[in-house]
């Protein structure tokens, strides 16, 4: 949340094309006035605040934000639980596309989720030469953790 405070970035050429797809998707852009966001609507140019956004909404929105003031770099983490809930199923492909963006940023990811549809988006996206890892954890009948990490989908089993 700290990070939300940055200043915005002077150079955004890194990160234009992937904020202009975002702010697609917003339909709008998100913009911080007297410490407060708000979504600047492309059509009206009126102000939406952002807790009168869809939460999935507002979760790109964040990121597109983070992305505008370099919170998101090379040197980041970046946890998400469940980035495809409480959004369209239809942004789900966009989702797994901002991912390896981010990936391609160098920004170590590490979500949480139970959708098929978005690790099944991942998956094709990481056949095209993609470095990423699925875990999957449990407890056995004794009730130790166990998890498993697996480079390919098909080798994971529940």
């Amino acid at each position: 949340a700290l990070e939300l405070d940055l200043p915005l970035l002077r150079d955004q050429s890194l990160i234009s094309k992937k904020n202009q797809e975002l702010e697609e998707i917003l339909q709008g852009e998100i913009v911080q006035l007297n410490g407060e966001f708000y979504l600047r609507r492309f059509k009206d140019k009126r102000l939406v605040v952002s807790s009168m956004m869809a939460e999935g909404l507002r979760k790109i929105g964040t990121i597109s934000y983070l992305l505008k003031n370099g919170a998101l770099n090379q040197n980041s983490i970046l946890f998400w639980d469940e980035p495809e809930s409480n959004l369209n199923p239809k942004l789900i492909r966009d989702i797994a596309k901002l991912l390896i963006y981010l990936e391609r940023l160098d920004v170590q990811i590490f979500i949480a989720n139970h959708s098929l549809f978005l690790i099944k988006e991942l998956e094709i996206l990481r056949q095209k030469e993609h470095n990423i890892r699925y875990f999957s954890s449990g407890f056995d009948e004794e009730n130790n953790l166990n998890y498993n990490i697996f480079i390919i989908l098909s080798d994971c089993h529940s």
